[in-house]
């Protein structure tokens, strides 16, 4: 009896020795803010199959600024030696000790090498599991959640656990406790999309005869003149500034009679054209908000003979019906320019987030005819991952309130802002045109009422950005602010201040200070790094080519 009592013991010991004894820490646990519109259901079958991504941690995101800088500053000695998409994938992507130990910890666990699977970059790891077995690695119970304003449904869990040496090399699981289940047929949403653009002008029916003669109706000969903007004579091959739309399309026809009337141009310039996540062109569309026929009529007299190259971003139905719910309008064409971002891993995020970017193939039913079949204008493809050439500079008139997107989600864009400048590429990005904040939010009874507020993508530190001025008679250039609209400028609440505006800003906050500190974040990222004209500019506007004034941070 003894002995038989011995070599149990010791039978036990040995099966307990060959299998690694580790500590589940909690990685993640839902926040109820975040998931108020969701409610919990059944519990998961055991034997259901899921499939179960785990994100690994990028390497060296600490160190991205640093790195920009370093080829940014004409001191540095390695000023424009800009990086391949190769350097940067072997900088920022997970080091291999992070994907071997989970793999080592998946296979002990009893998930075999052959079903594991990863991303190109090896940006998460994948493979199927039953529920049960999931439940286990996790330490965590999954549930269906159906979504309670929308037609929606996802599987998640309230927390899950990992063992605590992986914890530093898992950026998050999923399924976990972000709920992005996938949208199985329309929300009724009718929101009119909003836009700050400034309010249409009266028609004019001819331009200023000398440079900056009517500053009523600023032309392309006036923001040269002032701006000492030379013509151009070069056209390096294949080179075109990229200008972002989306919601809104340039009229080819009011384009020629720009060209045609108030440029040497020649009228029959056409532009490039890309169209990212579109079934349906809508050039020279009528009564269009006249962002894109500002955007290109700015752009091209400066850049010619150098082309432009438009890209035109996500369907009619998240660019009408969909544009305030889904605010996340750069996703589609940052996927589309940069096949490794699209499953790129930062900050908890993983490629699009459904509730705020565009979900493709589009399913939703159009809220005008909800029993109709779905328009055409709806895109039914996958979403485009790296089908978009690149090009150097782009500009971007697009944007909403910081506090309008996710954190996180904010910061994973920024951090691909910084990845494309270490390559070489400039984003200018407009700061809007509601001063320091939009003016309902100096109601008394408004949450924010004491805090200024700044723009997004504005206020990533690695996009240079805009703000617009006024000329004043005897060409005297001052902030815009003007009819309701002010350039917009402040300090980010995201963004810390990036050393190159330390000397400024010091200077600023001396300045003034009388300033309530109280309603600003001094310390954050500042902005315009510009400013330029943006006051009663020309342009042609539409197919029935009216000649009008604009206004904005987006000239």
């Amino acid at each position: 009896m003894t002995l038989l009592v011995f070599t149990t013991l010791a039978l036990l010991s040995a099966v307990v020795g060959s299998v690694p004894m580790t500590t589940h820490i909690t990685h993640e646990r839902r926040n109820n803010h975040s998931s108020r519109h969701w409610e919990k259901r059944n519990r998961l079958e055991p034997r259901d199959v899921i499939s179960v991504q785990i994100g690994l941690t990028q390497r060296n995101l600490d160190q991205g600024h640093e790195l920009l800088m370093d080829v940014s500053d004409p001191d540095s000695e390695n000023y424009g030696k800009h990086w391949t998409a190769e350097q940067i994938t072997k900088m920022f992507s997970p080091s291999h000790e992070s994907i071997n130990a989970i793999r080592e910890w998946l296979v002990e666990s009893g998930i075999s090498a052959d079903r594991i699977g990863h991303s190109l970059g090896y940006e998460w790891i994948h493979f199927n599991a039953t529920v049960q077995e999931a439940e286990e690695l996790f330490q965590t119970k999954y549930h269906l959640f159906q979504h309670g304003l929308e037609p929606r449904n996802t599987i998640g869990c309230d927390e899950y656990k990992v063992p605590s040496f992986l914890a530093q090399h898992i950026e998050f699981v999923y399924p976990g406790v972000a709920l992005i289940g996938s949208m199985k047929k329309s929300t009724k949403r009718s929101v009119q999309p909003e836009k700050h653009l400034a309010a249409r002008g009266s028609s004019y029916n001819q331009a200023a005869t000398g440079p900056c003669d009517d500053l009523d109706l600023i032309t392309p000969t006036c923001i040269q003149h002032i701006y000492k903007v030379p013509k151009g004579d070069k056209n390096a091959p294949g080179n075109s500034l990229g200008l972002f739309e989306t919601g809104s399309w340039y009229s080819p026809t009011a384009l020629t009679s720009f060209l045609a009337n108030f440029t040497d141009i020649p009228p029959e310039t056409t532009l490039l054209n890309i169209t990212i996540d579109i079934s349906k062109t809508h050039f020279d569309r009528p009564n269009d908000n006249g962002e894109a026929d500002l955007d290109v009529q700015m752009a091209l007299p400066l850049v010619h003979p150098q082309n432009i190259t438009v890209y035109q971003v996500d369907d009619d139905y998240y660019t009408y019906y969909g544009r305030v719910a889904y605010r996340g309008m750069f996703q589609s064409w940052l996927n589309a320019i940069d096949s490794t971002y699209c499953n790129y891993t930062a900050f908890g995020e993983t490629g699009n987030n459904p509730n705020v970017d565009p979900t493709y193939p589009d399913n939703n039913q159009d809220p005008s005819n909800p029993d109709g079949e779905i328009p055409e204008g709806w895109y039914r493809g996958p979403p485009q991952c790296g089908t978009a050439k690149n090009t150097n500079v782009y500009s971007l008139s697009y944007g909403w309130d910081e506090a309008d997107l996710p954190y996180n989600y904010m910061h994973r864009q920024c951090n691909e802002f910084m990845k494309l400048s270490l390559m070489g590429t400039t984003i200018v990005a407009s700061t809007a045109d509601l001063g320091s904040a939009p003016g309902n939010l100096c109601d008394p009874n408004f949450l924010d009422f004491y805090h200024a507020v700044s723009q997004y993508p504005a206020n990533c530190p690695y996009l240079l950005t805009v703000g617009a001025t006024q000329l004043l008679p005897g060409l005297e250039e001052v902030g815009l602010n003007n009819n309701g609209m002010a350039s917009a400028g402040g300090f980010s609440w995201n963004y810390t201040r990036p050393a190159y505006q330390d000397k400024a800003v010091q200077d600023y906050l001396k300045k003034h200070q009388d300033l309530d500190r109280n309603r600003f974040n001094s310390h954050g990222r500042g902005f315009p790094d510009v400013s330029a004209l943006g006051w009663n500019v020309l342009i042609v506007y539409g197919p029935d080519k009216q000649v009008e004034a604009q206004a904005g941070t987006s000239v």
